[in-house]
């Protein structure tokens, strides 16, 4: 898996690759920004996105629930940008899990702003 990251005044868009067969981000650092979005590739063939999120980048990272203890899911639209839920950008370290492995790698985007 790899990631870029591009900087503006205004805020950052990372971008990280999902390996062949991979389910698993690597690791978003969101702790200074408090909105975002998720650009999703087309194809996609990755179906519900869910998110694990940790106080550290080397910590564990758990699954991201609601007030209601359920997980934050999002089913996104192949080609589309997806508003991020709020408990989302309240992590410090993100990464984002991809309920279908699919063959061939598939890049997604998160372009945050303070």
């Amino acid at each position: 898996m790899s990631q870029n990251t591009t900087y503006d005044r205004f805020g950052r868009t990372l971008t990280a690759t999902f390996a062949v067969s991979s389910t698993l981000s690597p690791a978003f650092d969101v702790r200074a920004f408090g909105d975002g979005l998720l650009r999703v590739p087309s194809p996609w063939g990755g179906g519900t996105c869910t998110f694990k999120v940790a106080p550290t980048a080397g910590g564990t990272y758990s699954p991201l629930r609601d007030s209601a203890n359920a997980v934050v899911s999002l089913l996104p639209t192949a080609g589309a940008v997806h508003q991020l839920h709020a408990a989302v950008i309240q992590a410090h370290y993100l990464k984002v899990v991809k309920a279908i492995a699919v063959t061939g790698t598939r890049q997604i985007g998160l372009d945050l702003k303070a």
